[in-house]
């Protein structure tokens, strides 16, 4: 049985107004008529019911997608949700601005009732990936038939900082199982998530005047990324890839200059893409166009040249009046050299395992500052390094000093939980074939691993195609859950 909206109404934007009026009722319209069936045995769904939901999946699926495409801010994305949740009588709460909480319970919920909540992110960068992920587990709060008090958690993400997750009260984590739903290449159910530290590293920048010299711009884009991501995946990366042709201009004695080395979206993945703006002696143009060519032509063998491949270019550019110094470019290519020389050693216990990994994540360099930010994961519980000293004593050998830290926990749950045996038995149920993976992506248990550390949680992981199958998924896991023991 259902319960009314509680929420109190308020007056919104204009903003929201039109979209209420002109895109939230193309999902109103396909969610009419959608309505929750009886229990199911917990053995499987009957045929005409999983077909019930795969319609209903795929129907908020498109709707979700096509009002957050157009989405501008939190609240537009937020906007089809409440909508959701008014059209089917199921209680919300807007927390924050970058959190709605959703909640079904039944009058017959008793003591000992387990409660089940499922968590997904979505954000204004992946609109597609974000409403197949939404769609899932708002689907799965409507159809289940659950005795027990079922909440659907849904978070803003800022490029890959949490920030809904992060400001979330622990007060919304009261549940005996949580699963978090995370966007993958395949199905997967995650054995791990990584901690995350970052470091950003700075340096004083003087410039010098150019005269007489022609600029170019080096520009990597698009470069493929999977998910997930495992520890000891080798992936190509534009940042070393431009720093070592800067490396060779310097081991080749070309006379060059460098005015801007940009690259990065977020502190917590490795950047897709990267650019840098060198001026160089006429004398010596011929040689880099050389050099880089070998590269570019390299690049295309191995990615290819058709509509949406990766481009590595070299391209002229109007002519810079300054530039970074030499001195200071030198201290730069070093601070980067240290810090390569140092990663394998960084990355394992005391065993010799490799249990982590370390990137440059951020690189903001100009002539008028010099930044950059170096994230590390770890997977490995008992033998996670503290590297601050160690990074002050190599950015103090390089003239680089190191401003701040920010830290993402970690998240381990145990290996053969009844929790992951029981979802993945459901998954196999409606043909949902998952595969057990060690990541080190960060998620977002380790956040609420970190509010509540007795939280008992799951994570999955899914593609845009997987929806109606997880949806299914999560269904039958929410009504076995409840005859289940903790």
């Amino acid at each position: 049985m259902k319960i009314r909206s509680m929420r109190q109404r308020s007056h919104r934007s204009s903003h929201n107004n039109i979209l209420k009026t002109r895109i939230v009722p193309l999902l109103l319209a396909v969610l009419v008529g959608l309505s929750m069936t009886a229990c199911t045995n917990i053995n499987g769904l009957s045929k005409e019911r999983g077909n019930e939901i795969t319609e209903a999946s795929e129907a908020t699926r498109s709707a979700l997608e096509t009002v957050f495409t157009e989405a501008e801010t939190a609240e537009d994305l937020f906007a089809p949700i409440v909508a959701f949740a008014d059209e089917h009588e199921i209680y919300y709460k807007e927390v924050n601005n970058n959190s709605i909480i959703l909640i079904k319970k039944d009058d017959e919920e008793t003591d000992e009732s387990l409660s089940v909540s499922m968590h997904c992110s979505i954000s204004l960068d992946d609109p597609a990936d974000s409403a197949a992920r939404a769609a899932a587990i708002l689907t799965a709060l409507d159809k289940s038939a659950s005795t027990s008090r079922t909440t659907a958690i849904i978070t803003m993400r800022d490029g890959l900082f949490y920030t809904g997750a992060m400001a979330l009260s622990v007060d919304y984590l009261d549940a005996d199982y949580m699963i978090n739903v995370s966007g993958s290449d395949k199905p997967v159910v995650f054995l791990n998530s990584t901690s995350l530290d970052t470091h950003k590293f700075s340096h004083d920048v003087t410039t010098c005047k150019l005269d007489n010299y022609k600029s170019y711009e080096l520009i990597i884009e698009d470069l493929p990324r999977t998910a997930p991501e495992t520890i000891d995946e080798q992936q190509d990366d534009p940042v070393l890839m431009i720093y070592e042709i800067l490396a060779w201009c310097e081991q080749a004695h070309l006379d060059y200059r460098l005015s801007s080395f940009k690259a990065g979206d977020a502190a917590e993945t490795l950047p897709t893409s990267a650019s840098a703006v060198i001026s160089i002696d006429k004398t010596d143009i011929a040689k880099l166009q050389n050099h880089v060519f070998e590269k570019t032509e390299a690049f295309k063998e191995k990615y290819g040249t058709g509509i949406g491949a990766p481009t590595f270019r070299l391209r002229f550019t109007d002519p810079e009046k300054k530039a970074i110094s030499r001195s200071d470019t030198t201290e730069l290519l070093g601070m980067i050299y240290t810090l390569l020389g140092n990663f394998e050693s960084l990355s394992k216990n005391e065993a010799g395992k490799v249990v982590g990994r370390q990137d440059i994540s951020l690189m903001d360099v100009s002539t008028i500052s010099m930044h950059f930010t170096m994230s590390c994961r770890f997977q490995d519980t008992s033998e996670e390094h503290d590297n601050t000293s160690m990074f002050d004593e190599l950015a103090h050998l390089n003239n680089f000093t190191v401003l701040d830290r920010e830290v993402y926990p970690r998240w381990t749950p145990g290996e053969d939980s009844l929790i992951r045996m029981t979802y993945e038995r459901c998954a196999d149920e409606v043909n949902l074939d998952t595969s057990p993976v060690t990541t080190c992506d960060i998620l977002e248990t380790g956040v609420f691993a970190m509010k509540k550390p007795e939280l008992t949680q799951l994570a999955v992981g899914m593609s845009p195609d997987d929806c109606a199958k997880m949806s299914k998924a999560l269904v039958l896991f929410i009504e076995t859950s409840e005859q289940k023991s903790p």
